[in-house]
């Protein structure tokens, strides 16, 4: 089928492609390339082959946020407020104290909802094309043929794919 057969990197630029011709409203082009950077950082040999088996993808998908939220606070310009704020706890300076500000201060910039929100799109993606190719593969059962041919049925079957997928990744 023409929804796989990608590589890690080919698939997170699909993924991308995809979310910026959505044009949601929280399409953030620094997370864009810093999602393509981490597809280009995974080495492994699954990832640089094009594949068709869904697992494989959702490997990728889960490695590359998980480079990206690691990297988040890359995104986000330092300030010294924070590391500031850490030297005049009650326990004096203190640079676990600084980290911890630090952290939360990226957290709640509002950098972490942008990322939730493409990855949530990209769990919907995947999803999405999960589903399209599985029922792709048991309408091209013999056993399913006249199910396949009836055109109220699919279409029965298309609101009820989107219900649960909708249903499934909704916050």
């Amino acid at each position: 089928d023409t929804e796989f057969k990608m590589t890690a990197k080919e698939m997170a630029s699909a993924l991308l492609q995809d979310w910026k011709t959505l044009n949601h409203e929280s399409y953030d082009e620094a997370f864009g390339r810093k999602l393509e950077e981490s597809a280009n950082m995974l080495l492994y040999p699954s990832a640089n082959e094009q594949l068709s088996t869904t697992g494989h993808f959702w490997s990728h998908l889960t490695n590359i946020y998980m480079l990206v939220v690691r990297s988040l606070k890359e995104l986000i310009d330092k300030s010294t407020l924070s590391w500031n704020l850490a030297a005049t706890g009650i326990t004096g300076g203190n640079l676990c104290n600084a980290a911890s500000r630090e952290a939360r201060e990226t957290f709640l910039s509002g950098a972490s909802k942008k990322g939730l929100a493409l990855l949530e799109y990209g769990i919907k993606w995947l999803l999405e094309k999960h589903v399209k190719v599985t029922r792709n593969l048991v309408m091209a059962m013999p056993r399913h043929e006249a199910y396949a041919r009836d055109v109220s049925m699919m279409a029965e079957l298309d609101v009820v794919e989107k219900s649960f997928i909708d249903d499934w990744t909704s916050g």
